[in-house]
């Protein structure tokens, strides 16, 4: 059932060993209700993510961290791995602006309490005085935990068929 829906997106060893060792540890706490509930919620997903986008570019540390599972394993565009304070403490005091951020041809999938999301990133964005552009296939992972849904992987890959 994944495959046919991962494979429109280069994809990892990395990404796929990271979405089942989530995925195993998120069914084992999950419950039938948790499972119907969010079966349905793709757009869910995506409204989420685009909320996610704002919260970087406003650099609104509290809804960041509000919308991060603890656990989180975050690849930047420059492939830097981050757990979650980390990335905080980047996105927090590396000077990280976003002159553009857009996310394109999103695909949502709900599992129970998991979620993946693939899409297009594209961005401008300067850190540390240092202009980086670029266009990104990405895969995201969410769980649903705490009345909410929270980024627990976001993984990105060059996209260097589009621009």
């Amino acid at each position: 059932m994944l495959q046919p829906f991962l494979a429109r997106f280069p994809s990892t060893r990395f990404v796929l060993s990271l979405l089942a060792v989530s995925a195993l540890s998120t069914f084992a706490h999950s419950t039938p209700a948790m499972a119907s509930a969010s079966s349905s919620k793709p757009d869910q997903i995506i409204a989420f993510e685009k909320a996610r986008r704002e919260a970087v570019v406003h650099v609104d540390l509290k809804a960041l961290a509000a919308m991060s599972a603890q656990g989180l394993v975050y690849v930047d565009a420059s492939g830097i791995k981050r757990n979650r304070a980390e990335y905080l403490d980047h996105i927090a005091t590396e000077g990280v602006t976003y002159h553009s951020y857009s996310l394109d041809d999103l695909h949502a999938k709900v599992f129970g309490n998991l979620a993946v999301l693939t899409g297009i990133f594209r961005f401008d964005v300067e850190v540390k005085g240092r202009l980086n552009h670029g266009v990104q296939y990405f895969t995201s992972v969410y769980v649903h935990e705490n009345k909410g849904w929270k980024l627990k992987i976001w993984h990105p890959t060059r996209a260097t068929d589009i621009s």
